[in-house]
């Protein structure tokens, strides 16, 4: 009986041979940082002692499960970090020790809108060397998804750095829920990089009222995830890339972000309140929208379009600042006499890379509708927006076209007639709205790989070991009965 036991045993730890290790890092990692009295100086330079204790260091040995290295190929990403924080301000800096340091080039117009450099296209700076960092607005928490709405957009604040020749460039791709109207320029990036010494800086001081979160004090927490990039290009060449937490390459989950506790607190807890013009005005007035109505939610106004902002207002003569490409257009122009009502001119489903056919007269607007994915509620909208027919009137609520802002936090655009037609057949036209986001292996341009301008950082992604570690444990079971079945039956027969 014994020799029955240890061979089990033995051809139990057989069955690991046929599991593939997965390579997902820890994550929602705790990490406490310290109130500082005397704030960095944001300058591009971090001194010794300027932000207290280092926080941790890329490939640091005893840390080694907080960090994604499937993408860093040469596995030479030497990172510092720093975090700390004042009665006002969120300060974070990473000191990178690289030998290359390859940018966008600032002659190229990456998302091909004839309209030269532009931050848009500060998109596409995950393909080269530069920071990405997810803030959550409090603390994430295993198992939960509070937090990551789409597959790559949702309640946090998504943020780029990075320095081209000299300067420091930054840009957003997310923005917290309660945040919607904040801008890169709300908040301070300082970059360096000395070739001689191999080093690139990244300082940035975050305003504590607009990063979401809504409450400082001694324990409270927020989350952060980020990836370093070191490549000369991701497509093209291949890739270099590291992250803390498993939370940005591969699959996008700001769930899985560390999570970031306040300590050392001098006084009672501060209260936040975000600095976002849209969210103090008064609610709507109590106008009586007619219960045939169909709504929809606005979620920008002359801004670049995204799939989580997946209805846009955009005024007739700004239509080819953005990227339509995918969307639903609806041209609509004002009806004399009664406020605030357009009545639809013409409804055209974009390409990928026709641009859509515009009537032009002053006073016009376009109602862009961009899909999120099947089941969304970008879908949903655009589905519904999709029987629209020429002459059916809309009224716009709480939106205020010419001075590019909600009037209030009601904002939405409703249908005065009840919708009975069909929806757009989209099996026929490629509206999908989805990014085609590179993989380590791919190497096509990125603009061209990138269906939209919300979706041109795109992520490498991750391959799943889900089969193989369903063949492994099939094959275990196999084994284990088969000798059970030698050793026990027919030892008996014998």
């Amino acid at each position: 009986m014994k020799k029955i036991i240890s061979l089990v045993l033995v051809l139990l730890m057989a069955t690991t041979i046929f599991v593939l290790p997965t390579s997902a890092a820890a994550y929602n990692t705790e990490v406490n940082i310290k109130y500082i009295a005397t704030a960095p100086k944001i300058d591009g330079t971090v001194k010794t002692g300027e932000y207290g204790l280092k926080v941790h260091s890329t490939y640091d040995s005893n840390k080694a499960d907080q960090f994604i290295t499937d993408y860093d190929t040469d596995k030479d990403i030497d990172a510092d970090f720093y975090m700390t924080y004042d009665k006002n301000y969120l300060y974070i800096a990473w000191v990178v020790k690289t030998d290359i340091h390859f940018t966008l080039d600032p002659t190229v117009d990456y998302d091909k809108k004839n309209d030269g450099f532009t931050e848009n296209d500060l998109r596409w700076m995950w393909e080269y060397c530069c920071v990405q960092f997810i803030l959550t607005p409090s603390g994430p928490k295993e198992g939960k998804t509070d937090f990551q709405g789409t597959a790559m957009y949702g309640d946090f604040l998504e943020v780029g750095l990075q320095i081209i020749e000299g300067n420091s460039r930054k840009t957003q791709w997310c923005l917290p829920t309660n945040g919607q109207g904040l801008t890169s320029d709300d908040w301070d990036f300082a970059g360096s990089r000395d070739d001689a010494k191999k080093l690139t800086t990244y300082e940035i001081r975050l305003p504590w009222e607009k990063t979401g979160i809504t409450q400082i004090g001694n324990g409270k927490q927020f989350g952060l995830t980020y990836a370093i990039g070191d490549q000369e290009n991701f497509t093209t060449v291949g890739n270099n890339m590291v992250e803390w937490q498993d939370g940005i390459l591969g699959t996008k989950d700001a769930d899985k972000s560390g999570v970031i506790t306040l300590t050392d607190f001098p006084g009672e807890d501060i209260e936040i309140s975000v600095d976002n013009e849209s969210k103090e005005l008064e609610p709507i007035d109590e106008t009586q929208i007619p219960e045939v109505a169909t709504t929809f939610t606005i979620d920008g106004i002359n801004k670049s379009i995204a799939a989580e902002a997946s209805a846009l207002i955009t005024k007739i003569e700004n239509y080819t600042q953005y990227n339509l490409n995918y969307t639903l257009n609806i041209v609509a122009r004002p009806v004399e006499g009664k406020d605030n009502t357009y009545a639809v001119v013409s409804t055209e489903q974009a390409s990928s890379s026709t641009p859509p056919t515009i009537v032009t007269q002053e006073g016009d607007i376009i109602l862009a509708f961009h899909s999120d994915g099947a089941g969304g509620a970008g879908e949903e909208r655009k589905l519904t927006a999709a029987k629209l027919a020429v002459g059916d009137e809309l009224v716009l609520l709480g939106i205020d076209v010419a001075n590019e802002e909600f009037t209030n936090t009601g904002a939405l655009v409703y249908v005065e007639k009840e919708l009975s037609s069909d929806p757009i057949d989209e099996s026929t036209d490629d509206v999908s709205g989805e990014s085609t986001e590179p993989s380590a292996d791919e190497s096509e341009d990125a603009s061209e790989a990138i269906s939209d301008e919300a979706n041109s950082k795109a992520e490498p992604e991750a391959e799943s070991e889900f089969p193989w570690l369903i063949v492994g444990i099939a094959g275990g079971v196999i084994i284990v009965a088969a000798g059970l079945y030698f050793f026990v039956f027919k030892k008996k027969e014998a």
